[in-house]
């Protein structure tokens, strides 16, 4: 025997629905406006909150560098730093820069460090890197949450990676703003490395600077203010 369920029966199903769905909708607005106010009050707040990817050699030397006169500016209040789990030097490094500046006119401001799963390691292949990068990118949601980052720093190692797509997922699922800043490394000069074309590709950095002028020219959407590291 077919159920079937006449005009009268139906109603007050259908109006529990709706009210049901109307109260999701008027849940969903409220959120979105308290997210967007504190969005909004973390904008007028003086201080920035940097976090910034270390890598291994080089990678971490330009990213110190580039700290070194960012941090000059008072609104520069606290740096987080992020490295992978394998990299045994560049804390050392980023402690024996702060130690060095503390009795400066401007010394570094205070940091932390959180560590997380590096995504590729020198001379990985590119098809075991898939693997790696989506472990490590499960490993940097948590990071990144946590740090309240207003902005991200980074300059080319594969650790970047999973650090931009998490903080590019999180601004729009949480509507707090927070701005990438991709530097190509000064050693690139006629090509991108992997991170920055994958980067370049996706468009998940606000802003992405290349050191090389002939970079700029075949990359459209970079830029180029000369030497920054």
């Amino acid at each position: 025997r077919r159920f079937t369920m006449g005009v009268g029966e139906a109603a007050p199903w259908t109006a529990a629905v709706a009210a049901l769905w109307t109260a999701v909708m008027l849940l969903v607005l409220v959120a979105r406006g308290v997210l967007r106010a504190r969005a909004r009050r973390r904008g007028r707040e003086k201080h920035v909150r940097v976090l910034a990817v270390l890598g291994s050699g080089g990678h971490t030397a330009e990213m110190l560098r580039l700290l070194t006169s960012l941090c000059q500016r008072e609104e520069y209040a606290h740096v987080e730093f992020v490295l992978a789990d394998t990299d045994l030097s560049s804390r050392a490094s980023a402690e024996l820069l702060r130690e060095r500046l503390v009795h400066t006119e401007r010394p570094f401001p205070p940091v932390s460090f959180r560590v997380i799963p590096r995504s590729r390691e020198v001379g990985q292949s590119y098809l075991s890197s898939v693997l790696t990068t989506l472990r490590a990118l499960v490993g940097t949601i948590a990071t990144v949450s946590a740090s309240r980052a207003d902005l991200v720093l980074c300059n080319g190692p594969g650790t970047c990676l999973p650090v931009c797509l998490v903080a590019r997922a999180l601004t729009l699922v949480t509507l707090r703003p927070t701005v990438i800043v991709y530097v190509e490394s000064m050693a690139r000069v006629r090509s991108l490395s992997l991170t920055g074309r994958i980067v370049w590709k996706l468009g998940i950095a606000d802003a992405f600077f290349v050191q090389w002028e002939c970079l700029a020219a075949r990359h459209p959407g970079t830029v180029f203010r000369g030497r920054l590291c």
